[in-house]
Order: C-alpha cells, then sequence, then structure tokens
C-alpha cells in the first residue's frame, strides 16, 4: 500500500475537519488511473496532516492518479487556506501539541532546549504503508532532521 503525508500549517478546527473529512471521502471516492477505481483511504492524525493511502493491489496509481491527487491536495489549501506543500518545517510533538520548526532553525531550536534529540518529530517522506505509523513519528536522533543539529 502506498501513501502520501501532507503537512498543515496549521492545525485544523473541529468545523472544518468534519468539511475536510467530506471533501477527502468525495476524491477517494472518485479517484481512479486509467479508468479503474482506486481503493484508497484517508486519515487526518492530530487534525494537522493528511495521509492518502491506496491499496494497489486492485490497481496502481498511475502518473495522472497522482497528479490528480495533487490538484486535489491543491484546492484543499485554497479552500482553507493552508499550506500542505511546504517541505521547509519539520513538525514535533511536545506536550501533546504539534509545533513546526524551520529547518535552518532545529540547531538552535536543541541548543535553547526547546527540543532534544528524543523529541518526537514526524518523517513524512515514508511512502509504504509497512512505515506507518511506526516510522512516521521517530525521536529526532533517529532521523534525517538530526542532519540539521
Amino acid at each position: 500500500m502506498n501513501l502520501w503525508i501532507y503537512q498543515a500549517d496549521r492545525q485544523l478546527s473541529d468545523e472544518e475537519k468534519l468539511s475536510f473529512k467530506n471533501d477527502l471521502q468525495e476524491f477517494t471516492d472518485r479517484w481512479n488511473a486509467h479508468g479503474k477505481k482506486l481503493t484508497a483511504e484517508f486519515e487526518l492524525p492530530y487534525n494537522q496532516f493528511i495521509v492518502l493511502k491506496v491499496d494497489e493491489e486492485q490497481a496502481k496509481a498511475s502518473g495522472c492518479s497522482i497528479d490528480d491527487s495533487v490538484r486535489f491536495i491543491k484546492t484543499l489549501e485554497q479552500k482553507y487556506n493552508l499550506s500542505l506543500f511546504d517541505r521547509t518545517n519539520m513538525a514535533y510533538l511536545k506536550d501533546d501539541h504539534i509545533f513546526l520548526a524551520p529547518l535552518n532553525k532545529i540547531s538552535s531550536l536543541v541548543s535553547t532546549g526547546e527540543i532534544n534529540p528524543d523529541t518526537i518529530v514526524f518523517d513524512n517522506t515514508i511512502s509504504d504503508q509497512k512505515d506507518y505509523p511506526a516510522h512516521w513519528q521517530l525521536p529526532l536522533k533517529e532521523t534525517a532532521y538530526a542532519n540539521f543539529v
């Protein structure tokens, strides 16, 4: 199963979450590749991430269908006034809240004690269901973000 993770620049409100779920359900219900229905599902962890999954045993996501999903995600950005494609921020978990930090500030956050090598961060680059969720949320020291320290 392939997956794509999109990180929002803010948490969705409860009202937005309901509408967001409806939009995502409509998209996954109609999503196809070369006329074949894709078996797709989604999650909205922490009300701040979209995890879009496709079971490729039935039909494989193609370039065109992936492009379709990107166009759809861009419509969500506009509709909800969000940024979902900014890969210059690292999301981390502190006191049960999600915080975002620019990659170029990670070292200073460590030096001030805001985060440490054991702080849980999110690796949104994983693309295979076998890595999710076990390798999505990891201590900073176990991720490529450690290179920024």
